[in-house]
């Protein structure tokens, strides 16, 4: 980085570039030299006055969600919302996240979660998982239905997938993304007692664990599954990296009485 700080505007353009057509390597640096390389690419390129246009979000490709937060909070919201296909296939941290979640949020854009019908749930998409549990209560409980809450899984698990997704959380940063999508199964699917019009909570079947993954279901709702369903997913299960030592240990109860049967 501090050979990178004496670059001269020409060279820092070339690596702007160089980034933009493979930004493979940028994307496994830490997340501390992310933010420091772009932010002096930002500088080089005047970004830090005014509205963040269209043209500089352009211009950085991958990199733009990495500018600092001052600077990111300003993007220009007509871009923002007739672009969001391209905004949703990009790499967020954690405080990029909560600014997304405001942006969403605000009267020019979406407005409050609480007016949001079924075209907005489908534009905004994995973005969802981007909002505070307190915005995430205020969802209409008939839009959020198991249908939409397993696309949402898969939307999210197809970008994980794809070449900036596999690149992007470090372990920490996953982790506590999964917390997030974790809460919106389990509230609007019957499992949190906080949501007085929770509906029946849902016993899923192994399709669906294919779609949902296991760690994000209580254990009482994996172990609710038949026999046959539950053997069928076992490996399914076990193979998933989020499940905790409480519900492996009411999985493994489980598999001793399919066992036994």
């Amino acid at each position: 980085m501090s050979t990178i700080n004496k670059f001269s505007t020409s060279e820092m353009n070339a690596l702007r570039q160089l980034v933009i057509q493979d930004p493979r390597h940028f994307l496994m640096l830490p997340r501390k030299k992310q933010e420091l390389l772009v932010d002096k690419m930002g500088q080089r390129m005047s970004m830090y006055t005014g509205v963040f246009t269209e043209e500089e979000f352009r211009s950085l490709g991958v990199m733009a969600p990495f500018i600092v937060d001052e600077v990111f909070i300003h993007v220009d919201r007509g871009f923002f919302i007739d672009n969001l296909d391209l905004l949703l296939g990009l790499c967020y941290s954690t405080s990029k996240m909560d600014l997304v979640a405001r942006i969403l949020q605000e009267p020019a854009v979406f407005g409050p979660v609480k007016n949001w019908n079924q075209t907005t749930l489908s534009q905004v998409d994995r973005f969802l998982f981007f909002l505070p549990e307190s915005s995430v209560q205020d969802i209409s409980m008939a839009l959020m239905t198991l249908g939409h809450v397993e696309k949402l899984f898969m939307m999210q698990r197809r970008w994980e997938d794809g070449p900036v997704g596999s690149r992007c959380l470090n372990k920490n940063e996953r982790m506590a993304f999964f917390v997030k999508q974790q809460f919106v199964l389990q509230f609007f699917l019957g499992f949190l007692s906080i949501n007085p019009l929770s509906p029946t909570p849902v016993v899923p079947t192994c399709e669906i664990l294919r779609s949902i993954t296991p760690a994000a279901w209580p254990a009482s709702s994996l172990t609710s599954m038949s026999s046959s369903a539950f053997s069928n997913c076992l490996e399914l299960m076990g193979h998933d990296p989020f499940l905790s030592s409480y519900q492996h240990k009411q999985l493994l109860q489980k598999v001793k009485q399919v066992r036994v049967i």
